[in-house]
């Protein structure tokens, strides 16, 4: 089938208009965040930033948009779609962004946009080897010259230019180029270029404040902790670790930290400071089912590795402003052959450090 081309125009209320971009007055960061915050109820694992000397690119793994989405959702403003359906069709999330805001980040952002989407045919249907994807969907559009010297000459944004007259060329079938995240059959890759401002370290780590807590506390890059409805933000390029120390810096205001390793007892050189004996088998409470009734406690009758029974435990206690004091256990018929472990304590009261408000991480660690 041969691709099919036509030109769509916004459907906004322009008092809309003016309220959202009172919200986005000089924050380019809260504008990129909200078209990342569409990435996340669009069901995306994977989000990927480049932000180059002239150019922003977003690209996702989520369900994507098919010709229906495109024309009658992301073209129309202030719809209520995501107050009416509340959560994500597949993973379920709670829906973030609002009232069709990234589309009017996207202005504030730069002058020219283009827009390659692949959807899933069923997008709640589970995803799984064999994928149905709807012919492609490419747009693009330029805000205007006018437009472009208002935004940079100016740090508000323009409300009173008229989106019904931007024009926006719309593409569905034939061949795209580039891909998405994790080699994703579906998902939605934005371009911007004309940029309107230069974008440094702290437009990065505000756009890390913005979108931090979107993401599991386990949810490393590339890590095993990683489950397969996290959501994880990656930014390329030269400001790359200036953004992922602020995406993670809810775990370095911690106020003390253990952390310990299994270790064999023949590789234990000279004697441990401390030594403390586990007892053989754990102290059962009153009421507690046999060991053979409850399936927790299948490990009491795990035999020991054979080349040897016992471990020694090393655990490391540190506290804000402290030395490290160490600590060495003693595990007799030690039933496991290697762990390590992390454990991190936060005292959330008074002011923290790295930016972090003390009511966002009680409701992000909670």
């Amino acid at each position: 089938m041969a691709p099919k081309t036509f030109t769509q125009t916004f459907a906004v209320d322009v008092r809309l208009l003016r309220e959202l971009g009172e919200r986005l007055v000089g924050q380019p960061h809260i504008a990129l965040a909200e078209l990342i915050k569409n990435a996340y109820d669009a069901d995306a694992r994977r989000v990927e930033i480049t932000i180059d000397e002239d150019r922003i690119v977003v690209s996702d793994d989520g369900h994507g948009m098919n010709e229906t989405d495109f024309t009658e959702r992301w073209m129309r403003i202030g719809t209520g779609r995501k107050e009416a359906a509340r959560t994500s069709p597949e993973l379920k999330r709670p829906m973030t962004g609002s009232k069709g805001i990234g589309r009017l980040a996207a202005q504030l952002l730069g002058s020219e946009l283009e827009i390659v989407s692949i959807a899933l045919v069923e997008q709640v249907k589970k995803r799984g080897p064999s994928l149905a994807l709807c012919p492609p969907l490419q747009a693009s559009l330029t805000w205007g010259s006018a437009l472009s010297k208002k935004l940079r000459g100016q740090r508000t944004l323009p409300i009173e230019v008229d989106l019904e007259s931007v024009p926006v060329s719309v593409t569905v079938g034939g061949r795209v180029s580039g891909g998405f995240p994790k080699d994703s059959a579906c998902g939605t890759t934005i371009v911007i270029t004309g940029l309107a401002s230069k974008w440094d370290t702290t437009k990065v780590k505000n756009l890390a404040e913005e979108l931090w807590m979107l993401q599991s506390p386990f949810a490393m890059e590339g890590g095993t902790d990683s489950g397969p409805s996290d959501f994880i933000v990656t930014l390329n390029g030269d400001l790359s670790e200036d953004f992922a120390s602020q995406m993670h810096a809810i775990f370095e205001i911690w106020t003390a930290k253990i952390t310990g390793v299994l270790l064999v007892t023949d590789k234990v050189r000279g004697r441990p400071d401390n030594r403390f004996r586990l007892p053989e088998d754990l102290p059962r409470q009153p009421g507690d089912p046999a060991p053979h009734e409850d399936p927790r406690h299948r490990f009491f009758s795990v035999e020991a590795p054979s080349h040897s029974d016992q471990r020694i435990l090393r655990i490391k206690v540190t506290l804000r402003g402290s030395s490290v004091r160490t600590l060495d256990v003693v595990v007799p018929k030690c039933a496991l052959d290697a762990m390590n472990f992390e454990i991190r304590v936060f005292t959330l009261k008074n002011r923290q450090g790295e930016s972090i408000k003390v009511g966002d991480a009680r409701k992000y660690l909670s």
